[in-house]
């Protein structure tokens, strides 16, 4: 029985990889890669180059096989809300089974014209000057969400409250909760705001 020479995931891998070669516009560009990771073909395709499967966290690994650049990855992902569910995708803390290293991944890979991966990962910018894999792409604030299922600010909030002893922190819920009743609106909360961090710094 003859194999296709390309199947349906490599018909939108392909798709994809020719697409965002001439997407300009940030929005497109980052709803055409949520839309790949989200749709699993990048995990298992077939194309004239061959059969290419990449674990479930190996996301960034495809991104380098398709010629995208870190900085260019980094910039779409930088505001989008929708970072987020690509962190998991991404996860360099993942078990074996879910992430190999660079150097296995690369060994596996099928380049299409005898580059390496590991070699485009460094031409891409995806290593850095010491040949390990630069600063994640996704927003810290991103991958915080992601690990935890709380916002970066949630968790300082978290955090802040349990270094201060449960007895005092009602004494203090007490006190916020007496000076809010005395503020009228937003904007004068604000100011009571201003006026707190002012002191902080040192500011009269």
């Amino acid at each position: 029985m003859s194999v296709e020479l390309v199947d349906e995931n490599g018909e939108r891998v392909i798709a994809f990889t020719g697409r965002i070669r001439n997407l300009t516009r940030i929005a497109e560009l980052t709803a055409s890669i949520i839309d790949m990771a989200e749709s699993g073909a990048w995990r298992n395709y077939r194309t004239a180059v061959g059969h290419e499967q990449w674990l479930c966290a190996e996301f960034d690994y495809f991104l380098i096989a398709c010629q995208l650049e870190r900085d260019d990855i980094a910039r779409v992902l930088a505001w989008n809300a929708d970072s987020a569910k690509l962190a998991p995708l991404m996860d360099r803390e993942a078990a074996s089974e879910r992430r190999r290293d660079l150097d296995a991944a690369s060994a596996s890979w099928g380049s299409p014209g005898g580059e390496t991966l590991l070699i485009r990962a460094k031409r891409l910018g995806w290593l850095n000057d010491g040949g390990r894999l630069a600063a994640s792409p996704i927003p810290r604030r991103a991958r915080t969400r992601a690990i935890t299922g709380v916002t970066v600010d949630e968790l300082a909030r978290h955090r802040r409250a349990e270094r201060i002893p449960e007895a005092r922190r009602r004494e203090i819920d007490t006190l916020a909760d007496s000076i809010s009743s005395e503020l009228a609106d937003d904007q004068e909360r604000r100011y009571f705001l201003d006026r707190l961090a002012s002191k902080r710094e040192g500011v009269t």
